[in-house]
Parts: C-alpha cells; structure tokens; sequence
C-alpha cells in the first residue's frame, strides 16, 4: 500500500503549536484518509528518515531516557515525532556511523550531544538544537552532507566538534566561549565564522577552510598555533582585541 504525506515542513516553525498533519493512503481497492494532531512544543523532536530504523525503546536509549520519559512517539512519512518530558543529551555516539538519519530537530529538551554521537552519519543535512549548551568531541565530525548546523544557546564546542565537513557554510555561534582545537578544520566549504563571544581559539581551529572570507570574532584575545592555516580566501578578520596570535597564520 502506498503512502501519500501531506502536510507541515519539519524546518519551518515546527515548535509552534499543534499541528494537523493529513496522511493519504492510496489502496488496491479503495483511498481513504485521517487527520493526526501533533502536539508540537518544546519538547518536540523531528528525526528526518529514521522511522524504519528505529523504535521508542531505541531511541530512548539513544537519549539516555526511559521509555516512559517519552511523551509521543508517531513515526510519519519515513520520518519520526517524537517527544521528551525531561531534559536528555544525546549520548556518545548514538548516530555515529548511521546513514539513514538526514535531520535531527530538536525544540528545546537537548541540553548536550555528546562525544562522536553524530560523527560519520554523512547524510545527516540538518541539526538543529535550540538549548544545547555543550557539543562534545567530534560530535558532527566528517557529517560530509551537513549544511545546517543552529545552536543558539552552545556555550561550548569541544575539539574536532564540525572537523572535515565539506558542506557547512557558516558557523554562527552567538554564545559559545569555548572553541576546542581543530574544531572547523577542513571544513572546505566554510564561507563565514561568527563568534561574538569567543576570546581564545585553540590550534586549527579553521586550518584547511579554503573557502573561509569572514571570521568575526570581536573579543578574542589569544589565536593558537596554525589557527587560520590554509584559509586562501579569508578576506576580513578583525582581532582588535587579540594580545597573543601564535605561528603560522597565512596572512604572514
């Protein structure tokens, strides 16, 4: 039986208010359809094509929750619903290596994505986590199709955390004041930086960003060793602040 989805872009105001979404199925004899309110809010969590790959007590489990801390759960289109009634962080490696999952939207329970625990998932396009506060090692590294990355509220970025992701093109990070070492390297595609309240940036922490132009980061006081290496196209950096820059930087 094949299966029509008619209904909300998971990326556009997913978090506000309930939402009907309409499923049309087309049967061998007959076509009928219903309408299913989800109840999306801040505790809501889209999963971009991971309904046939995982289940409540997987996911859960992924999340370092029980099963009972899951409010709904409504696989839908390939993809998947869901909802948290406590805090969680997405444990150390949870997707890594999984090339099913496209998106992971996460409207507010995700307080901290650990180590590793998307790296390698290279069909992953969208992450979005509206209160995470902390992303540990590796934890997007070598997500080779990654374009989207939004943490508003990520204070820290632990090394290696975006390292070797050809496709993300800006890296806005309005709160974060820990960038670990090699955080962006690589990451070939990256056009513009922008860290307002960043006073360190650790060894490489852009080496390698050919495409790099803009790099905003108006309170650094100390740029490491070979932050900058190899960034050929970087046009605009403002350190008025910075007091100590180390070797190897290719503006020399």
């Amino acid at each position: 039986m094949a299966g029509i989805y008619l209904g909300i872009n998971p990326f556009s105001n997913l978090f506000l208010g309930s939402h009907s979404v309409e499923e049309v199925y087309l049967g061998q004899y007959n076509v009928w359809s219903r309408t299913t309110v989800l109840p999306i809010g801040s505790d809501t969590l889209f999963l971009g094509n991971m309904a046939a790959t995982t289940n409540q007590s997987n996911l859960a489990g992924r999340l370092g929750i029980t099963v009972n801390d899951i409010g709904f759960y409504r696989p839908l289109a390939g993809n998947v619903y869901a909802s948290s009634s406590v805090n969680y962080g997405v444990t150390a490696a949870a997707f890594a290596s999984n090339t099913n999952i496209t998106s992971y939207v996460d409207g507010g329970r995700c307080k901290a994505v650990s180590a590793s625990a998307f790296q390698s998932a290279t069909n992953l396009v969208t992450a979005s986590f509206t209160s995470a506060s902390f992303i540990g090692t590796s934890a997007f590294a070598a997500c080779s199709n990654l374009r989207s990355a939004s943490f508003p509220e990520a204070v820290t970025l632990s090394n290696y955390a975006f390292q070797n992701n050809p496709n993300l093109t800006n890296a806005r990070f309005p709160k974060a004041t820990y960038v670990g070492s090699s955080n962006f390297s690589n990451c070939t595609g990256l056009v513009t930086a922008s860290f307002p309240l960043t006073t360190t940036l650790f060894d490489t922490v852009f080496l390698g960003c050919t495409s790099l132009v803009t790099a905003s980061i108006p309170l650094i006081t100390n740029i490491q060793n070979q932050t900058f290496l190899n960034c050929s196209s970087l046009v605009t950096a403002s350190f008025k602040n910075a007091t100590s820059i180390g070797y190897y930087r290719d503006w020399e």
